[in-house]
């Protein structure tokens, strides 16, 4: 069976000073798991861990995506390029504390 799990904890300053906090996490987690992330480390607005998310798929689907994978390899390098420009812009974006 193919699953999709996040803990968050929200014992911790950020959620109590921000009611928004919880919602910018998961908006976080959406664009990551749409840039095709299947797991990683939730920080919250401070840049402390608070949790993390997995998505684990079938065995079937895996071979299905290393299929799909094989076809992908002949598309235009311009296209590798953006898809690894916007792997570090996630990577490497956090919105700054106050």
């Amino acid at each position: 069976m193919a699953q999709f799990t996040m803990t968050v904890n929200l014992d911790n300053d950020a959620f109590d000073q921000n009611d928004q906090e919880l919602a910018r996490i998961i908006a976080e987690v959406s664009k990551k798991v749409g840039n095709g992330f299947l797991d990683g480390s939730l920080l919250d607005i401070n840049g402390h861990t608070v949790g993390s998310f997995s998505v684990e798929l079938d065995e079937d689907e895996d071979e299905d995506e290393d299929e799909d994978e094989d076809e992908d390899e002949d598309e235009d390098e311009d296209e590798d390029e953006e898809s690894d420009w916007e792997h570090d812009y996630i990577n490497a974006t956090r919105p700054e504390g106050n």
